[in-house]
């Protein structure tokens, strides 16, 4: 379909709509709004994926609401999201799942659509499905107030017993933390990340998902804190878990204690 010269915008759909769009479709072409916004973001789909693509002309997806996932959701390659001041997007539930499956050459974005007025962020709270990916993308301007139960406002949150993997991803200019990964999750892998230019910390995690860090993540790049926060935890793993330096130079600052029952090797 061509959707053009509309004085507002191309599209309004609700969230649960938009797997029907297809990346053939033109809504790029002389509206007063070249964007696709959503204005119903609640996805809770029964025993379906809903698959979100890049859009013809890379014209942005625009969240006014917030988006909420109580299903499976997948993100794919180009697509690019603009949220309004104070919106976030939540993945809330043990049947929910989020799969950003972003690229080198079209990573995924998620960005304020005022970069003064900035959004909250991304959060997973209960979300314990181990498909939880982000890979590729890049998330901006956000953190600007809690999301749900979490306790640390940034650009990304994982809290409240969910997995997550993190790979080749940016998060920076958070007007908080950029990272915050709490004591109950499990970080799946972290690798190939950046976090610069968060007025807060670069990532705070606990303790127990220390050994997923990547010392060639770069965590030190302008951000206000250039040191990665730990939070108190008890450890009893199965395994012998790894603590390496960093190799930015990064330091690690422990806020709380620390009870360690299983093996824990500290790299120099």
């Amino acid at each position: 379909n061509l959707v053009r010269n509309n004085q507002a915008q191309g599209v309004i759909i609700p969230a649960e709509q938009i797997k029907y769009l297809d990346e053939a479709s033109d809504f790029s072409q002389g509206n007063g709004q070249n964007v696709v916004e959503i204005n119903d973001g609640n996805v809770d789909i029964d025993d379906e994926i809903s698959i979100w693509n890049a859009l013809k002309g890379d014209i942005p997806y625009l969240a006014k609401t917030d988006i909420e996932i109580e299903s499976e959701l997948e993100i794919n390659a180009g697509a690019r999201f603009l949220f309004g001041p104070d919106n976030y997007m939540l993945i809330r539930t043990e049947n929910s799942s989020l799969i950003v499956k972003g690229s080198a050459e079209n990573p995924v974005l998620f960005n304020a659509l005022d970069t003064d007025n900035p959004w909250r962020g991304i959060a997973f709270v209960g979300s314990d499905d181990a498909r939880n990916k982000i890979d590729y993308a890049e998330i901006s301007h956000a953190g600007q107030d809690l999301i749900s139960i979490a306790d640390f406002k940034a650009g990304l949150t994982v809290y409240s017993f969910s997995e997550l993997a993190i790979s080749n991803t940016t998060v920076k200019n958070s007007v908080n933390n950029g990272i915050v990964i709490d004591q109950t999750s499990t970080l799946l892998l972290f690798e190939s990340n950046r976090m610069e230019e968060n007025e807060g910390n670069p990532l705070i995690i606990g303790a127990v998902s220390l050994g997923k860090l990547d010392p060639p993540s770069q965590y030190g790049l302008s951000n206000q804190i250039n040191e990665i926060k730990i939070l108190g935890d008890g450890i009893n793993l199965d395994e012998v878990t790894n603590w390496f330096a960093i190799e930015d130079g990064t330091p690690y600052v422990v806020s709380g204690d620390i009870s360690i029952s299983s093996g824990v090797t500290v790299s120099p």
